[in-house]
C-alpha cells in the first residue's frame, strides 16, 4: 500500500511537471494547463476564504453573495437573484429570511403579480455592506502585502484578464456578476 507521499508524487508525476522536462520545453500538456487553471482557482479560493468570508459580519456566504447582488442591481425578484447567484430559489429565499428579520433587506410584492416578490437593501443593510467592503479591502491588503507594487498590479491585471478569459471560454457576459 503506498503512502501519501508516495501517492501525492505519483498524481505530480502523472500531471506532469515542466521542471523534469528532458527536452527543456515549456510547453504545457492539456492536463498540465488544467493543473494550472485549478491551482491558480485553489489559491485564489484561499484568498477569498481569508478576506471575503472571514466572519467580519454574522452573515453566511449565500447572504454576503446576495447582499453584493442586490447592491449590484439596486433591487432584484427572487428567481433573479438566486440565477446571478446560482442557487435554487428556495435556497435564496432560505437566506434572504434572516436578511429582511434583521433590517438588512426588505421585500416588496409586485403590484401586478403578487407571486413576485422584489428585494432590496435598506439603509441599514447598505451601511453593513460598506463597513464589510471596508473590512475586505483591509484584509485583502494585509493578505498581498508582501507583494511590490509592480506585482500587485500585475495581479490585478492578470486577474482581469482572466476572467476576461473565462468569460469568453464560459459564454457568460461577464462571470464576476455572482460575486458581486
Amino acid at each position: 500500500m503506498a503512502t501519501a507521499t508516495e501517492e501525492n508524487s505519483m498524481i505530480a508525476s502523472k500531471r506532469g511537471s515542466r521542471d523534469s522536462r528532458d527536452d527543456g520545453s515549456d510547453t504545457l500538456t492539456q492536463r498540465e494547463e488544467h493543473g494550472e487553471i485549478i491551482g491558480a482557482f485553489f489559491a485564489y479560493q484561499g484568498l477569498i476564504k481569508h478576506t471575503l468570508f472571514s466572519g467580519q459580519a454574522d452573515l453566511t456566504k449565500s447572504q454576503i453573495m446576495i447582499m453584493c447582488t442586490i447592491n449590484e442591481l439596486g433591487a432584484a425578484n427572487m428567481g433573479e437573484l438566486a440565477q446571478r447567484i446560482a442557487v435554487s430559489r428556495e435556497q435564496a429565499t432560505r437566506a434572504v429570511q434572516p436578511l429582511v428579520k434583521a433590517g438588512y433587506v426588505e421585500r416588496r410584492h409586485n403590484e401586478e403579480n403578487r407571486r413576485t416578490v422584489t428585494v432590496s437593501l435598506t439603509c441599514a443593510g447598505t451601511r453593513l455592506l460598506l463597513d464589510y467592503f471596508d473590512f475586505v479591502d483591509q484584509r485583502i491588503s494585509q493578505e498581498l502585502q508582501a507583494l511590490t507594487d509592480q506585482e500587485r498590479r500585475q495581479l490585478v491585471e492578470t486577474s482581469r484578464r482572466a476572467n476576461d478569459l473565462l468569460c469568453k471560454a464560459m459564454s457568460c457576459g461577464k462571470y464576476s456578476e455572482a460575486a458581486g
